[in-house]
């Protein structure tokens, strides 16, 4: 008689998991219901495995808990639950929008900005106001609203914006926004962006040269951080020859 894989494997991982470390600095907010898929749905309720099985993270004001993936797979095979005494809160909760979009816990003013622009009663001037906020939580959602452009004025500022951001998940959605009504006179803005350390703002710059591949060379992706340069070199010398012919 076979013995089944052990969960983790099940699970896809290539190895047993760090029983002790894993889930180290991860924090994860669980604020659906959605179903497990089918294919593990006989592993049990996940949603509540990940929190109950959840470590603290020490020092930190936010209620969304660290997963540490060792106790979680241990607590399947087991079908024992860890309870802690000092456990997380399992969600956090809305108490009025106009109430919590001024909180001072970022995780709860994310929440109520998604939710406003979800019932869509925030206005583009607002959540150009929120591109601004210091909070990278705010920033991101506010970004991902203003989805793109809506005039030069607008696509200007998408450009000085992303040379200032410094948060990637922010620059990758003021890239992907430009990247929605861009053309072919874009291209000394674009090229130079092949180098970024960012990947989402790399894709776009590979996506729009995609779009003219009649016209520009061709942007290999790369996650490989010591390909980077080498990928961009050969469009970073066009647009160089192209400059100088000009």
């Amino acid at each position: 008689m076979a013995f089944p894989d052990p969960t983790w494997a099940r699970l896809g991982f290539m190895e047993p998991p760090d029983f002790h470390n894993s889930g180290h600095n991860i924090g994860v907010l669980i604020i659906d219901k959605m179903k497990p898929h089918h294919t593990i749905r006989h592993l049990g309720d996940l949603r509540s495995k990940l929190i109950e099985n959840a470590d603290p993270i020490e020092g930190y004001k936010n209620n969304a808990p660290r997963i540490n993936v060792g106790n979680v797979i241990h607590s399947l095979e087991m079908q024992v639950n860890l309870k802690k005494a000092n456990q997380c809160v399992s969600c956090v909760r809305i108490a009025g929008q106009d109430h919590s979009i001024e909180s001072s816990d970022d995780i709860e003013r994310g929440l109520a900005l998604s939710k406003l622009v979800q019932q869509q009663n925030v206005t583009r001037q607002e959540l150009w106001k929120y591109a601004e906020d210091e909070s990278d939580v705010i920033r991101k959602i506010a970004v991902y609203a203003l989805a793109k452009p809506e005039d030069e004025y607008e696509r200007s500022l998408y450009w000085k914006r992303l040379s200032e951001e410094s948060e990637g998940g922010v620059r990758g959605w003021y890239a992907h926004g430009l990247l929605q009504n861009t053309n072919e006179s874009e291209v000394s803005k674009w090229i130079p962006c092949s180098t970024d350390s960012n990947w989402a703002v790399r894709w776009s710059v590979s996506e729009y040269l995609a779009r003219y591949a009649e016209s520009f060379p061709q942007l290999e992706k790369t996650h490989d951080p010591d390909l980077i340069q080498e990928e961009a070199s050969k469009v970073l010398l066009w647009l160089k020859k192209s400059k100088d012919f000009m």
